[in-house]
Formats: C-alpha cells, sequence, structure tokens
C-alpha cells in the first residue's frame, strides 16, 4: 500500500504541472483573464514561451535558474494590477481554507479507528479508501496509546443502538455501498485538490502545482503508520471455523472474504489480545501522533497561501470537503459499531436470521 501510495504522489506532481495559468475559479475568471490578456501580457508569454524575462526588479528577488523564474513574475504582476477589493476577498478566502484542515480533523476518524477496521476486521482497501476520502487526521497525544479491547467490548452495545442485520444477500449491497461512498469520497477529494492545484497559485511555491494533491494523499502514511502501531501492541485473534478436517482457503481467499464482508457479518468476529509494549511500538505511536499534527500543519500552511480564489469558491470547495469527510466517518462507524455487535453476540433485528455462507479463518 506504501508504494501505491507513492506512485499516486508521483502522478499527481506529474500529472498537475501543464494546465497552470489556464484554469480559474469562476468568481475571479474575467478579472484574471483580462489581467493576464492585457496588463501582464508580456510575463503571461513569457512563460508560455518558458523564456524568463529580464526585467531587474524580479531578477533581484527570485532565481533565473529555478522554475520560479516563470511563474513568480508573472504572478507578481497579476496581484498588482487587481483590485485591492478582489485581493481582500482573496485574503478571506485563504482564512476559510486554512482553517479547513483543523475542522476536517475534529469530524475525521483517528489512525486507531482506521487501524481497527484495517487490522482487527480485516479491511485494509476499505480503510485505505477511507483515510484517503477523509484528508485531515484527527491527532492523539503522544504515548497515550487507546485500549482496543475496550473499544471492542460490549459496553457501547448495551448503551447504543443496535444496528439492524438483515438476512439473506443482503451484506452484498451494504458492502458495495460502502465502497461506492468510499472511492465516491477520494474521487471528490482528489478533483478537489487538483482544481485547487491548477486554478490556484501557491504564494510561496508559485511554479508548484500539486502541494494539495500531496497534502490529501501524504494522510495515508499516517493511518498506514497507526495500522502498524497498532500490530505492534495487539494480536488479532482469528478462530477457526467449520469442521477441523475441512481444507482452509489460501490467504488470498481468507483475505478476500474479509475484505467484502462487513463487519456485522463476520462469522465468528476476531478477538484482540494485548503485546506487552517495546520500544518499537512506542517510536511508531510517537511518530503517528506527530506526524497528524504536522500533516494539519502542512495542510494549513498550503490551503491558507493559495491565491485567485473567492470567498464564494472557497466555501462551495469547503462544503465538498466536508461531505466526503462526514460520509467517510459514517461508514467507518458503522463497520465499528457492527465489529462491536458481532463480537457481542447481540445481532439485534438480525437474530435468528440467514448467516452469511462466506466464512473465513
Amino acid at each position: 500500500m506504501r508504494i501505491l501510495l507513492l506512485l499516486l504522489i508521483q502522478a499527481a506532481v506529474a500529472a498537475a504541472a501543464p494546465d497552470q495559468f489556464q484554469h480559474w475559479y469562476k468568481q475571479f475568471r474575467s478579472q484574471i483573464e483580462f489581467v493576464l490578456n492585457n496588463n501582464c501580457s508580456e510575463q503571461y508569454q513569457n512563460y508560455l514561451n518558458k523564456t524568463p524575462g529580464f526585467d531587474p526588479e524580479y531578477q533581484l528577488w527570485y532565481d533565473p535558474t529555478k522554475g520560479s523564474a516563470l511563474t513568480a513574475p508573472l504572478v507578481s504582476c497579476m496581484l498588482s494590477n487587481l483590485p485591492e477589493n478582489v485581493k481582500a476577498n482573496m485574503a478571506s478566502a485563504g482564512v476559510i481554507l486554512g482553517l479547513l484542515p483543523t475542522m476536517l480533523s475534529m469530524l475525521g476518524s483517528n489512525t486507531v479507528d482506521t487501524a481497527i477496521l484495517a487490522r482487527v476486521a480485516g479491511r485494509p482497501f476499505l480503510s485505505l479508501c477511507l483515510a484517503l476520502g477523509s484528508p485531515a487526521v484527527l491527532p492523539d497525544r503522544p504515548f497515550e496509546y487507546p485500549n482496543v479491547k475496550a473499544l471492542l467490548g460490549v459496553d457501547g452495545i448495551k448503551k447504543g443502538l443496535t444496528i439492524p442485520k438483515p438476512g439473506g444477500r443482503t451484506w452484498i449491497l451494504i458492502s458495495a455501498l460502502e465502497y461506492i461512498v468510499a472511492l465516491g469520497a477520494v474521487a471528490n477529494i482528489v478533483t478537489a485538490c487538483y482544481q485547487l492545484g491548477i486554478q490556484c497559485i501557491c504564494n510561496y511555491a508559485t511554479e508548484v502545482t500539486a502541494q494539495p494533491l500531496i497534502w490529501a494523499f501524504i494522510v495515508g502514511l499516517v493511518h498506514i503508520g497507526g495500522t502498524i502501531a497498532l500490530s505492534l501492541r495487539y494480536r488479532v485473534i482469528r478462530s477457526p471455523v467449520g469442521e477441523t478436517h475441512t481444507v482452509q482457503p489460501n490467504w488470498f481467499r481468507r483475505y478476500l472474504i474479509r475484505e467484502i464482508n462487513p463487519s456485522l457479518y463476520s462469522t465468528p468476529p476476531p478477538d484482540v489480545d494485548e503485546i506487552e509494549e517495546s520500544y518499537l511500538f512506542l517510536l511508531f505511536s510517537w511518530c503517528v501522533s506527530t506526524g497528524a499534527v504536522v500533516h494539519i500543519l502542512y495542510g494549513t500552511m498550503v490551503l491558507s497561501s493559495l491565491l485567485f480564489i473567492s470567498v464564494q469558491d472557497a466555501l462551495a470547495l469547503a462544503g465538498r470537503f466536508l461531505a466526503s469527510v462526514v460520509c467517510c466517518r459514517a461508514v467507518l462507524a458503522y463497520e465499528l459499531a457492527g465489529l462491536r455487535q458481532a463480537k457481542a453476540g447481540n445481532m439485534g433485528n438480525g437474530e435468528g436470521s440467514e448467516t452469511l455462507e462466506l466464512r473465513c479463518k
């Protein structure tokens, strides 16, 4: 999964750059295009022709051997010729976008929840999709790790709502719906970040367009680290099912069965057993907690530095991010509640209904 994530980041970096200065958000599009074609046509042509200008004013501040030699003079010219009210509007939009990573982390999931889904429930692909569809992670306090056995205990079932468990093949529909929501959230985040990269300009790295995409993808590494930390602290116990002489499926089939099987329908549900703390676990736990904070800081730095976006467009964009986070959180909450309910043996309305035919070790 790490290799896949790195390939996605590399593809994002390679794909975003060619469309810079070609597309803009709706509200300021006409003003920006007018400035480009009338007030900053010389700098714009230098950018299109990849020939840095020779204005001493710009060469004093920008290294002509770097990519910013093409983009920074153009951005400076555009800002100089835009009205003050437009620049004030862009500054307000930067405040909204800068607060977005913190707000998303408050609504999103922490690394322990996604690690439970990936490691205990045995659904790592769904867990990764939910992590990428929610590009902010709630940080945990360093060196304080939650009690996973308590999180999977029956107390939450006694005090909370019971999830209905329809019989028959309903589990297929539930599983398909979970993947549709998760992949849809990922697609929404990818397109939103791609549009941010090509329709806005980062004021501290004007030649780089992939920073929003990098911010969105890096969160996957934080969640993968959280899964490793859980594996170093808890051992997953999966009870064998069926007759002892029955030939068990190979590892890929067992993984595939668990991956497509909603946690509510897991038979028998997995259990966890504590492992003695190690220095490696403490290191991973600290790195994950610190990485979550650094990720929020990086997202704030990137999003607050974006230029040429209005408050109206920023609010619409924030709504897209919030929708993805809420949907991913809902799927994850359903999975964790289903895992607790299956573990407690309380199947609610589904007691006595047909059990799932797919079983795995």
